[in-house]
């Protein structure tokens, strides 16, 4: 029998046939791929598809392997692929015409559903998967060091028996078009995103393709881990969703990175980082592209254009990042804000309609900006601006499906205030509903037990300790806020005549008249000063049966965060004692001893510290009667906690209570006339109610909030500098507790609170959201 023949035979016998018959082998290749003949046509048809694509590439990178055997070789290659790289990237562009169906958003036109994250997300998607995703591929895979490999196990290169002469009636006439054209069109579509040693995806496993490429759900696939190993960091950086946690960070310093869902901390170098990265860059980098060849392609150019006023870029930096593609003109953004500006009022005047009884209720604060001169001179001197400024927040349907009409009109109102003029205070309408006082025992205990687990020991069956959390009271719905900025007002809130000139200019702005805005019921959220300023204005108004000028309509409400920040900077001077004495044991000294500057604490500037930093005290107190009851005080701290018995673990919190936290132990200090240990149980009470307002507000649980306001109510009456709020704040809980129509107080409970991402545990008080807004 005759030995099978090698391949490499073969092709030798081949070659010497092609060079008896005159041919060089390119010369055949040639040929065989460009001659119109309809068995040749026949014979290749399977070459730019699934079934023969896996060998046609592999066919395409052996010839890239000659080329690269000499750098002059490599070099041509090189210059014949960019020569192809830019004929796709001419063909693909962003599309014209107005957006949403084009690329082009008129500065004249624009509203800020432009402007939405779900609205860059989609013109960012259709950016890279769409208009321009060759660029955005090349640029992605040279940052992020990686290109996909393709797997083409189940792709089956067309058989030999199909390479074999049929006769000429059975082969299938293919359509008559220009075979370079359809060959060029295939290399394009296979050329995109291969690298040195990759293959390209399947085009048919897409949708509908747009120039050169097909779109796809994912731009471009990359592996976990970074291509280069000496990139990864060693920081482990893990972030839960409700940024309580971050790597290498306390509990307050996580608590103060985050806010509301958006996380600021160390660069994370990881290969997730360097991917997110890239993506951004290579996002950015084909809208400058596509900006560059079309100046109506202006979508992420317009967003800056606004981001940059906003925050100051001067006109000749504005300048260069508008010759550079990063951004629009000036004018432009210019002119985008003043149609910012009517489409917001458009909305106000919408939300404002006489539709209902009650009008939406408004937040305002003051506003203090300073128009600062870096060279004064005659006419140009710095200056202060004095303003009020504020938002409307449109109560959610599913709050007002709950509340009964019939006690939120401005009749009913005026009843219950009526009612309230004879009614008798009692010192029990400030007591908890719970006359046996285990409802804050809850709280504490919470508090304890979160020290504990997070600081001294884990229990073995976390299942069955103590609760980390008290009891929910009354929970608000974790909704996004329908909220409407307001414009600027030059009105300032801190006189009479201010709060007057800000109500007109609320009034103006509500697109209303006198009678149609100040004759309904409007609620207005507000600090102390304005509701005082307010009040007295309406002294002054009185009596008058014009409703804009006696003010009878309005209801001003403390902002939750105001009221936090006063009360707990109160309670902490109250406790900080005097650090210039050495026999001083106030809280400085725990100040002290964490690192933190006591001078910087009592600071009016950032109450979001002050706060932070009294938690830590209170946590390092517990901490140490912690390990006092588990008589561990003199033991070293170790860095790992150790794992008890879920019984031992929940009978440690019960005895710290017992022992340091409960009104027995109150009262035995004081009767054992142990003032040090008097004064400390007396500042871990006070504390408790600050950690438990600020934990409170977090949850979106206004009745745990309103059972620390009725104990501040008490307290405020003998703390010092609190004379204001010792009378509007009982004023306040009377109002939400008792005088109100229940409907009506409900609306006004639910609305102190809002969670701008609309997720459980972010809500935060009204008045700080207008605060950092």
């Amino acid at each position: 029998m005759r030995a099978a023949t090698s391949d490499e035979a073969k092709i030798v016998h081949i070659c010497g046939e092609l060079l008896k018959l005159g041919m060089t082998p390119k010369q055949f290749m040639m040929g065989f791929l460009s001659k119109k003949h309809p068995l040749l046509r026949y014979r290749r048809r399977t070459w730019a598809t699934k079934h023969g694509w896996a060998s046609t590439i592999n066919l395409i990178r052996l010839i890239r392997n000659e080329f690269h055997r000499t750098r002059a070789g490599l070099d041509k290659w090189a210059h014949f692929i960019q020569q192809e790289t830019v004929k796709i990237l001419r063909v693909q562009s962003t599309p014209k015409g107005n957006y949403p169906s084009g690329s082009f958003q008129s500065a004249r036109s624009v509203t800020r559903d432009f402007f939405t994250q779900s609205a860059i997300d989609e013109r960012n998607n259709r950016l890279t998967l769409e208009d321009t995703p060759f660029l955005f591929n090349v640029i992605f895979g040279a940052l992020a060091g990686e290109v996909e490999e393709d797997d083409h196990e189940d792709e089956v290169d067309a058989d030999i028996e199909d390479y074999l002469e049929k006769p000429q009636d059975m082969i299938q006439p293919l359509p008559n078009t220009d075979i370079m054209a359809e060959v060029y069109l295939n290399d394009t579509l296979d050329s995109s995103n291969v690298g040195p040693e990759d293959t390209i995806p399947d085009p048919t496993k897409s949708g509908k393709t747009t120039g050169y490429l097909s779109s796809s759900s994912e731009p471009l696939a990359t592996s976990e881990q970074p291509h280069n190993s000496d990139a990864t960091s060693d920081c482990d950086i893990d972030v839960e969703t409700n940024g309580a946690r971050i790597a290498k960070l306390s509990a307050a310093e996580a608590e103060e990175l985050s806010h509301e869902g958006y996380i600021f901390t160390t660069s994370d170098s990881s290969g997730k980082g360097k991917h997110h990265r890239a993506r951004h860059i290579a996002t950015v980098v084909c809208s400058m592209v596509g900006f560059s060849r079309n100046r109506r392609a202006n979508g992420l150019q317009l967003t800056n254009a606004i981001r940059f006023l906003a925050c100051g870029v001067s006109e000749t930096v504005n300048e260069y990042a508008h010759y550079m593609g990063l951004c629009s003109s000036r004018k432009t953004a210019i002119q985008a804000l003043q149609s910012l500006t009517q489409d917001a009022h458009n909305r106000i005047v919408n939300a404002c309609a006489e539709t209902s009884a009650i009008a939406p209720p408004l937040c305002i604060d003051n506003l203090d900006m300073e128009e600062r001169v870096h060279q004064a001179s005659i006419g140009k001197q710095t200056r202060m601006f004095h303003g009020t400024w504020g938002y409307i927040h449109i109560p959610s349907k599913s709050l007002m499906d709950t509340l009964d009409p019939q006690e939120l009109t401005l009749l009913a109102y005026h009843n219950s205030l009526k009612h309230a003029a004879s009614m008798e205070i009692e010192p029990d309408l400030f007591l908890p509903n719970d006359p046996s006082g285990d409802e804050y025992e809850l709280v504490l205990k919470s508090q304890i037990a979160q020290v504990m687990l997070r600081y001294v020991a884990t229990p073995s069956d976390k299942k069955k300790m103590v609760p980390l959390h008290p009891p929910t009271v009354e929970q608000i719905l974790a909704e996004k806020p329908d909220i409407h900025m307001l414009k600027l007002m030059d009105e300032s809130d801190n006189s009479a005549e201010g709060i007057g000139q800000v109500m007109e200019a609320l009034q103006r702005q509500s697109g209303l008249d006198e009678t149609g805005f100040f004759g309904r019921l409007q609620l207005v959220d507000g600090d102390l000063g304005t509701s005082q300023i307010f009040n007295a204005l309406r002294s002054l108004r009185l009596p008058s049966e014009y409703p804009e000028h006696n003010l009878d309509n309005v209801h001003f409400t403390l902002g939750a965060a105001h009221t936090l920040w006063n009360i707990a900077q109160t309670i902490l001077t109250t406790h900080l004692g005097n650090s210039n004495k050495s026999d001083d044991l106030g809280v400085w000294r725990y100040l002290d001893a964490l690192g933190i500057s006591p001078e910087k604490v009592i600071q009016k500037k950032d109450f979001t510290k002050m706060i932070q930093a009294m938690e830590l005290v209170h946590e390092a107190t517990l901490f140490y009667c912690l390990r006092k009851v588990l008589n561990i005080h003199t033991e070293r701290i170790e860095e790992h906690l150790p794992v008890i018995s879920t019984e031992s673990w929940n009978h440690a919190v019960e005895t710290c209570y017992n022992e340091y936290c409960s009104p027995l132990a109150r009262r035995n200090a004081v009767q054992q006339k142990n003032t040090k240990l008097a004064n400390l149980l007396i500042r871990m009470q006070d504390f408790s109610t600050v950690i438990e307002a600020n934990r409170a507000m977090k949850a979106g649980d206004v009745g745990r909030l309103l059972r620390i306001w009725k104990m501040w109510s008490i307290m405020t009456q003998s703390l010092p500098g609190l004379t204001h709020y010792s009378a509007y704040l009982p004023r306040l809980v009377l109002l939400l507790t008792v005088v109100l129509p229940p409907s009506l107080a409900k609306l006004i409970r639910h609305n102190l609170l809002v969670s701008p991402s609309g997720r459980p545990n972010h809500f935060v008080a009204k008045d700080f959201l207008l605060e950092t807004n």
